[in-house]
C-alpha cells in the first residue's frame, strides 16, 4: 500500500501549556480535565476532527504539551480557557507557545 503524500497528511501543531494552581496536578487528572473541557465545548465529533492528544511523556511540574490539528488550535485554546478547576482545586491553563515542531518546545520550555 502506498503512503500518503506529505501535502495530503494532517498538519499538526503542539500547544505548550502551564497550569496555574496551588500545588501539583497529577498527569491523569490533567488529561481528564483537558478531554472533558474539549468535549464540552467542541463535542465528540469536534474532538475527533481536532485530533486532540495529550502527550503524557512531556508533562512535568504542571507543564506539558498537547498535539492538535492545525485548523483547530483556537478551538482547543478556548476549551482550555474554560477549565476553572481540577479535582476541586481552582486552576487555569495558560497556553504560552504554539509550534509545528515538538523539538522547538522541549529544550527551552521545560526540563525532562
Amino acid at each position: 500500500m502506498k503512503s500518503l503524500l506529505p501535502s495530503l497528511k494532517e498538519k499538526k501543531r503542539y500547544l505548550f501549556f502551564k497550569i496555574l494552581t496551588d500545588g501539583r496536578v497529577d498527569k491523569k487528572l490533567c488529561a481528564d480535565a483537558i478531554f472533558r473541557a474539549c468535549v464540552q465545548t467542541m463535542g465528540e465529533l469536534g474532538v475527533a476532527r481536532a485530533g486532540v492528544l495529550f502527550l503524557g511523556e512531556t508533562y512535568n511540574n504542571n507543564v506539558g504539551v498537547i498535539r492538535v490539528n492545525s485548523k483547530y488550535v483556537d478551538e482547543v485554546k478556548l476549551s482550555l480557557a474554560m477549565i476553572q478547576e481540577i479535582a476541586g482545586k481552582r486552576a487555569s491553563f495558560d497556553v504560552t507557545k504554539v509550534s509545528g515542531v515538538l523539538k522547538k518546545l522541549k529544550p527551552s520550555s521545560f526540563n525532562r
